[in-house]
């Protein structure tokens, strides 16, 4: 099932969006193929268990998925602590979305789309909206205003 994450990361399509795929969608052979060009359809709560699972185990051997980071209540959490906000390793706080999300992220940084074409392909509704999902470290913001404002070195 881990297949069905890496189709995920590379095309940056949502769990529920994977099941439209043809031969001339995208190149990542290798998985189509072994599935026929169906990728087998997951509920996203499952495959979470399984990312979890996965690199809790991985966590044992990568010190930087056993380090714990404050992580956003969901409204049912919210429900059960008021506080808003809890502790958890990164192992566990990786979800399908993470997948999703960094492509989109990774899309944006090697500025080969225009906004509207990322747009298009990840499915958001407004510019807004898809520049929420961008998660640039500070450093990656620093880089993007140098490349508009230094002039380009020939």
């Amino acid at each position: 099932m881990h297949d069905v994450s890496l189709v995920e990361c590379y095309t940056s399509q949502r769990v529920g969006d994977n099941t439209n795929f043809t031969p001339n969608c995208f190149t990542i052979q290798a998985i189509c193929e072994k599935y026929d060009y169906q990728i087998p359809s997951i509920d996203d709560q499952i495959l979470n268990c399984y990312i979890k699972d996965i690199l809790t185990e991985l966590s044992k051997t990568v010190p930087s998925l056993a380090k714990k980071v404050p992580t956003v209540l969901t409204m049912k959490q919210r429900a059960k602590n008021a506080k808003g906000q809890y502790v958890i390793t990164r192992a566990n706080s990786v979800t399908t979305h993470t997948a999703w999300r960094n492509c989109i992220t990774n899309m944006y940084l090697n500025h080969k789309f225009t906004i509207n074409q990322m747009i298009y392909v990840s499915g958001h509704k407004t510019q807004k909206v898809f520049m929420d999902y961008i998660k640039l470290s500070s450093e990656e913001r620093d880089d993007e205003i140098d490349a508009i404002v230094r002039p380009p070195i020939f």
